[in-house]
């Protein structure tokens, strides 16, 4: 199968990423096993039988000793049951280093027991892979590879898909609470403001940061009923240590799963644009996607209304057009969904003639992504997500230039999945990611890490439609798109660096700092410049 050059252009600062065999690896490590509680405190892991109970966040906390830490009134603390048994998950990290040079951390969660459905498997834990010990002292590690497999419980042998779907495992800066812990749901921004104003006026969503923090989900996707499977979780991360800055990070979306809704049927195209928020030189693009919706995607050095795309405005899981359609007080949260197309191939043909006639022509293509899909694992009739062929070319940005995500969408055709009831219609709706995560070295020498909140962003939405959206709502919108980008934008300065970097390292820790503090700060300058202006008078007046 064919998968392109994985998003790694061709001269890229760093084209030998994830040269490392797996296998390599596991023959340099002995797992020694021990109880979570100890070998990972912070860990927590539940479990749901499938989509349904996971829903209703029905499942089984396997960490009971961990169950405090779930925001009170959250669906994880009010949902989740002890385990019954006595027999407590065990944990295990190795350490090895590689013919190349670079040293591995892997990590081993387990082992877990499951028989298909569809379930859901929910891992979370401060201090991923416990590397905040490599950072004693002040040191810096730059990551370069990582990894997320299941393997035999028996023998260690690596579990593919099927059986096991890694559905989406995230290394990301450190948070107050961990993603499965954030008292954030289906609510609207007003709603969601005020419930982060009882907790501790914003402070506690301000990250600390000090290591990474690890959040993910596994399913079983064989049929219900399948034959016991003895698995364990691994996640390997290959690192360096810097001596003064990390150079390379990859950037990453940190929020609840972001998808958006497609229709089953039809054919759909799904598009969303923004400015790099920084400059710098592509390493590697890596896509997220389901491949069971996608026939292409492209990554645009550009915008919608040069492609014309901004006359088609997304619309919502109820069929309502946004952007203009911001939540309500009292309303569900209403993300983009696709817009329906009825060829995809002549709007394929005719977006490419645009990108041709722009300064740059093809060139301006920075990425496309093919999906890729097989049968496997005796299941005739359905067809697996595989990586996707992702090529690159070679790119570099500078802070403000446009970038634009399309993606042409449709159902395969196939069923569903084994863990479905075959009896059951297709549902008319699935969810989606078209997700960018740039891998880049930036050009002023620190290393930024941050997700850009694209859809809060859009170049699409005029001046006089952005008037008819209440105050409240813009005031609101704003504040959202700040908590996104900047308190999840990290930037790690060399220690010769030059001074305006250290300017935008400062003005960063400002914006990241709780508005209570910024607020007192606030204040305590108005009432100096109060008094200095009224000292400056009294001066002058007997000056007179």
């Amino acid at each position: 199968m064919d998968f392109g050059n994985y998003g790694t252009p061709r001269g890229s600062p760093a084209s030998e990423l994830y040269a490392t065999e797996i296998h390599e690896l596991h023959s340099r490590c002995r797992f020694r096993y021990e109880p979570l509680r100890s070998a990972f405190p912070s860990l927590t892991v539940s479990h749901y039988t499938d989509t349904d109970t996971y829903d209703r966040f029905d499942g089984v906390d396997l960490t009971p000793h961990n169950h405090r830490k779930y925001q009170p009134g959250s669906g994880w603390a009010l949902g989740l049951q002890p385990r019954t048994s006595d027999r407590e998950p065990q944990g295990a990290l190795c350490e090895a280093v590689a013919d190349g040079g670079a040293t591995w951390a892997i990590l081993r969660v387990g082992p877990f027991n499951s028989t298909g459905g569809y379930d859901w498997w929910q891992f979370a834990a401060h201090d991923a892979l416990n590397l905040s010990r490599r950072l004693e002292g002040g040191r810096t590690l730059a990551l370069h590879s990582h990894y997320v497999v299941g393997v035999r419980a028996e023998d260690g042998g690596v579990l593919g898909y099927p059986p096991l779907h890694m559905h989406h495992l995230h290394l990301v800066p450190s948070k107050p609470w961990l993603r499965y812990q954030w008292p954030m749901t289906g609510a609207s921004w007003q709603q969601w403001l005020a419930r982060a104003r009882e907790v501790q006026g914003f402070s506690s969503y301000v990250p600390n940061y000090f290591a990474l923090d690890m959040e993910g989900e596994v399913n079983d996707a064989r049929a219900a009923g399948s034959p016991p499977l003895a698995w364990y979780l691994e996640v390997g991360v290959g690192f360096e240590e810097a001596p003064d800055h990390l150079s390379l990070v990859p950037s990453h979306q940190s929020t609840y799963e972001n998808y958006y809704w497609v229709p089953t049927d039809g054919k759909h195209v799904h598009w969303y644009e923004g400015e790099m928020p920084s400059s710098g030189q592509l390493v590697r693009m890596k896509h997220h996607a389901h491949m069971s919706l996608l026939r292409r995607a492209y990554f645009v050095a550009g915008t919608a209304e040069e492609l014309g795309l901004h006359k088609l405005l997304p619309r919502d899981k109820f069929g309502e057009q946004l952007p203009l359609k911001w939540p309500q007080a009292g309303h569900s949260w209403r993300w983009p969904s696709s817009i329906p197309i009825v060829d995809l191939d002549k709007l394929e043909t005719l977006l490419l003639k645009r990108i041709d006639r722009l300064p740059g022509g093809r060139s301006r293509i920075i990425c496309t992504l093919d999906a890729a899909r097989e049968e496997a694992g005796g299941y005739p009739g359905y067809v697996w997500d595989r990586a996707g062929k992702s090529v690159c070319t070679p790119w570099t940005f500078r802070r403000g230039d446009p970038f634009l995500s399309v993606a042409l969408l449709e159902w395969h055709g196939g069923r569903l999945g084994p863990w479905a009831n075959e009896s059951a219609p297709l549902p008319e709706l699935l969810p989606m990611h078209t997700q960018w995560n740039l891998l880049f070295a930036a050009a002023d020498g620190a290393s930024h890490y941050f997700m850009y909140p694209a859809f809060l962003a859009s170049r699409a939405l005029p001046l006089v439609e952005r008037a008819l959206v209440p105050q409240e709502q813009a005031a609101t919108q704003a504040i959202f798109r700040e908590m996104l980008l900047v308190q999840n934008w990290r930037v790690v300065v060399p220690l010769n660096g030059p001074l305006g970097v250290r300017a935008q390292h400062f003005a960063h820790a400002v914006r990241r700092a709780p508005p209570r503090l910024l607020a007192a700060a606030g204040l305590v300058g108005a009432m100096l410049l109060w008094r200095c202006a009224r000292r400056a008078r009294r001066i002058k007046y007997h000056a007179i």
